[in-house]
């Protein structure tokens, strides 16, 4: 059997055609998919991203303000002059403000720490030793000053570590 070069044109014709059907999907699937996924990436870069900056910024500032009101009860339930300038029930009912206003905040960083990250567990358990050091009536309380500081050593690092998670991620495209 001969085929003559117009059967020959025909069949290819036939082939370009069936692989433009074929293939041509497949490559417009490929390219749309690879656009889709890039512009996913943008937008969770540009929406995530700074969501992630604002939570360690509301982290710190949690921790800031646990860490200074806990200083200020600290060094305001030593002074005497304090104490006696003030009744007794006035000064349990600064105590109970100090104590909620802790446990607040307390409360507020302890749901935004991840209970599986080493040192958002070790930031955790810092806190609440500083907070519960603060307390006269404890036996913890002459160690609140290296508590203090070595829950100020653990946020940097969290803040720190959380930074730069954030820095990577907006870098990855």
């Amino acid at each position: 059997m001969e085929i003559d070069s117009n059967q020959l044109l025909n069949i290819l014709s036939l082939c370009v055609a069936l692989l433009a059907v074929i293939v041509g999907p497949i490559v417009a699937w490929v390219v749309s998919k690879r656009q889709s996924e890039t512009s996913l990436h943008i937008a969770n870069k540009q929406i995530i991203a700074p969501i992630k900056k604002e939570w360690v910024e509301l982290l710190q500032n949690h921790v800031a303000e646990i860490l200074s009101t806990s200083l200020w009860y600290y060094v305001s339930g030593q002074d005497e002059e304090i104490i006696s300038g003030v009744d007794e029930e006035e000064h349990d009912n600064q105590s109970l403000k100090v104590e909620r206003k802790l446990l607040f905040i307390m409360s507020q960083v302890e749901l935004m720490l991840n209970p599986i990250d080493t040192d958002h567990v070790l930031l955790l358990e810092s806190l609440k030793a500083t907070q519960f050091s603060i307390w006269p009536h404890t036996e913890e309380h002459t160690k609140f000053p290296s508590y203090h500081q070595e829950t100020v050593k653990i946020c940097q690092k969290v803040i720190k570590k959380e930074l730069e998670r954030v820095q990577s991620e907006i870098q990855k495209i």
